[in-house]
This record gives C-alpha cells, sequence and structure tokens, in this order.
C-alpha cells in the first residue's frame, strides 16, 4: 500500500501541475472551478484512482449527511483533489482523502466572519473555537462572493477582516442506492443545529469585544469542510449576517490573551451579562454621542444593578460600586467613581433633553470622544472584574464594598 500511496500522491502533484495551464492560481477562487481542468490534466491521477479498487468502488455510489446528498464519480473526485492539491501539500490531500474512506468522519468548519478587527496570528478560544485571520481562511473552499470586496455581497462597507472557527466533526455514509435527505430523525441533523446555537456565537463574539475596542460584528456565517481530502464540494452552506452597511471602524487594541478566559465564563453566564454586552456592542455601532451615552449607561446599570431592589440615589450606587468592584488602589477608585457618576449624568441628559451636552456646556468633538472612550473601557473593566471574581450576583456588593471578602 505504502507504493500505492506514493503513486497517488505523484499522479496527483502531475495532474495539479498540468492543471495550471486550464486555471491559473488567480482564477482559482473555488472548487467549483475546478471543472474547468481539462480530461488531459486529470488524466494522470483518475487512471491511479481506477487501479485501486477501494477507489475506484466509490463510482457510482452516494454519499450522504444530513440534508445532502451526491452521486460519486471517480472524475469529480479527481477534480476536487487536484484543486485542494494547488493549496495545500499533495501528501497531506492524499492522506486526508484516504483517512476519509477509511473512517467515514468529516471535519467541517462553522465560520462566521468578522469586521472590527484584524489579527495576523491565530488565537485560540475554546479547544474547538479559534479566531483566524483572513489569509487562513482564504484557504478553504469560499464560493467568490465571500470576500468580494462589493458591498452587494456582503451589505457591509468593507471586507471582513478576521474569522471566528469553529471545528466539528460530522459521521457521513456512503450508500449504493439513494435515499430520503429530509430525514428530520437522523440524529446527526442535531449535531448540525447545535452547532449554531445563538447564544454560544454572541459568547464568542462578545469575548473579542470586550477584549479589544472596535465595533465587533459579524459579516456572514458559512459551513466550510475542513479536511482537504473532500470528496465533494468543500462549501456546505452560507448564510448572511447584517443586511444593512455599518460603520466599518477597525480596533485599535485587542488583547488576545483574555479572550478565551471571557469566552469561557460568557458561555455559562447570567443572560444579563450577554445582554448589557449587546449594548456596549451597540454603542459602539453608534454614530452620535446621545446614543453611545444611552447605551453605555445601559450596560454599566445591568452589570452593578444585578437584582438590587433599591433604586434610591442609582448614581451614587452606580459610583460607589464601580469604585470598588474594578479597585485598584484609593486614586483609581475615585477616578472610577466620578467617571461613572459622569457617564450616569450624560445617559440621563441625552434621555431626557436628547443632548450629551449639558445647556451650559459647549460642544467639544474631541472632549466628547475622549470621554466615550472613557466610559466603554470602564464597562469592559467592569466585565473583567466580574469575570475575575467569578459572580455575577446581589450577594456579593456588601462585601466588596466593605472590602469583607474573607467574612
Amino acid at each position: 500500500m505504502i507504493k500505492e500511496l506514493e503513486i497517488f500522491k505523484l499522479a496527483l502533484i502531475e495532474s495539479s501541475q498540468r492543471s495550471l495551464q486550464d486555471l491559473p492560481d488567480d482564477k482559482l477562487i473555488c472548487d467549483s472551478n475546478s471543472n474547468k481542468f481539462s480530461d488531459k490534466s486529470c488524466e494522470p491521477l483518475i487512471k491511479v484512482l481506477e487501479s485501486i479498487p477501494v477507489f475506484a468502488n466509490l463510482d457510482g455510489q452516494y454519499f450522504y449527511i444530513p440534508g445532502r446528498m451526491e452521486l460519486i464519480k471517480i472524475s469529480t473526485i479527481a477534480r476536487r483533489l487536484m484543486f485542494r492539491a494547488r493549496l495545500f501539500p499533495a501528501d497531506v490531500v492524499v492522506t486526508s482523502f484516504i483517512s476519509l474512506v477509511q473512517d467515514m468522519k468529516l471535519n467541517f468548519m462553522e465560520v462566521r466572519l468578522l469586521s472590527g478587527i484584524e489579527t495576523d496570528k491565530i488565537i485560540d478560544v475554546s479547544e474547538s473555537l479559534k479566531i483566524l485571520p483572513i489569509s487562513e481562511v482564504t484557504k478553504f473552499d469560499f464560493p467568490p462572493e465571500v470576500l468580494s470586496k462589493s458591498s452587494i455581497f456582503h451589505s457591509h462597507e468593507s471586507q471582513p477582516s478576521a474569522a471566528l472557527v469553529r471545528t466539528r466533526q460530522l459521521s457521513f455514509e456512503i450508500l449504493s442506492e439513494s435515499i430520503d435527505i429530509d430525514d428530520t430523525n437522523d440524529p446527526r441533523s442535531r449535531l448540525m443545529s447545535d452547532a449554531t446555537t445563538y447564544d454560544y456565537w454572541r459568547a464568542a463574539l462578545f469575548s473579542i469585544l470586550v477584549a479589544s475596542d472596535g465595533p465587533i460584528q459579524f459579516q456572514q456565517a458559512y459551513s466550510v469542510v475542513a479536511d482537504p481530502g473532500w470528496l465533494s464540494s468543500g462549501c456546505a452552506g452560507w448564510s448572511s449576517g447584517h443586511t444593512i452597511p455599518v460603520w466599518g471602524r477597525k480596533a485599535t487594541v485587542l488583547d488576545a490573551e483574555k479572550i478565551a478566559t471571557f469566552f469561557d465564563f460568557l458561555s455559562t453566564a447570567d443572560k444579563r451579562v450577554l445582554l448589557a454586552l449587546s449594548r456596549l456592542q451597540s454603542a459602539r455601532l453608534r454614530r452620535n454621542p446621545e446614543d453611545q451615552a444611552i447605551d453605555l449607561g445601559i450596560c454599566a446599570e445591568i452589570l452593578l444593578m444585578a437584582n438590587s431592589n433599591d433604586n434610591a440615589e442609582i448614581s451614587y450606587k452606580l459610583a460607589t460600586r464601580a469604585a470598588w468592584l474594578i479597585d485598584g488602589g484609593p486614586s483609581t477608585r475615585v477616578a472610577t467613581f466620578d467617571a461613572v457618576k459622569n457617564l450616569y449624568n450624560r445617559r440621563s441628559s441625552s434621555v431626557h433633553s436628547g443632548r450629551f451636552w449639558k445647556s451650559k456646556e459647549k460642544d467639544d468633538l474631541m472632549r466628547q470622544k475622549a470621554e466615550i472612550s472613557q466610559y466603554d473601557k470602564i464597562c469592559c473593566d467592569l466585565l473583567s472584574a466580574i469575570v475575575k471574581r467569578g459572580q455575577f450576583n446581589d450577594e456579593v456588593w456588601k462585601k466588596i464594598i466593605l472590602n469583607a471578602d474573607d467574612i
């Protein structure tokens, strides 16, 4: 078998090199274009596949995963593998293909394209979830419109700049006859739906949001096969994220080391924490200071007034709790206290008068931006302090404010 594998690899390399004449690299784009590879280019690989019984027997059968079935043709397999060999080392493609045929286990990626941040490295969020630079994402088989510069396709002012990628495994079958692909009783279909749980992706998005200063948001969602040796099309489907253009600013700060910790906490956090962070995200997407002040004020109030039935002197209570929760020493507590009181005042002014500035104050764009940035950072610091304590309830406030954690 070792000799056959070497012949397989050499044939794949030869066919892939021949395919350069049919389709240069800049026209490759996605694996559906592999249909443009000529029969002459495919001939060396097809001959080898037909000479190995375990592969030759696939011809004319069907592969099945929940919601999808496709007739298998050796010529189609050859073209798909040739396409992948243009992106990955030939031995990687061969090993992946053989593993798939033997184990019937397909690795697929759920991809949520992001705007608002850029990264040049892979960031681990959890064991199965990573943040990828956009350069890594393009190695897999997307339809051409995914990375299009046209807002017609992705409804955003800029291309995606990174992606959240979750890797999952799914069993598939090779069948001699076609069957009903709409069988809702197939237990594997539950894996597919569970993999796109709303709260899971929201916790992931908010983890990046708090670890950065950018208006992080999803663009589109895709399911993409991760195995280079997959015997069919690599793109299993896609759907749109936002439907209207939004502000295209990017983060200037990204603390990658905090993302995994935030995600671990937010995955099981009280829903009110996620509600607070949805307001933080909303504030970063706003264009005017009144909206930002209202959103940030609500965010702080949710985080600081959990289960509180006494709303008297609310600005003082918010400021006191924030000062002791964030702590950092006397001078930091005083600065936090003043900033949170100011935030609440800005929120109240925006709600009641429609103005960020009080009547006697003059508009000052630079000061306004500085204040909004300060309030945004305080909301992130509050979440960081809550994550550090591992608690979000009213019982802890007495101990925090009285500095009585040991009691």
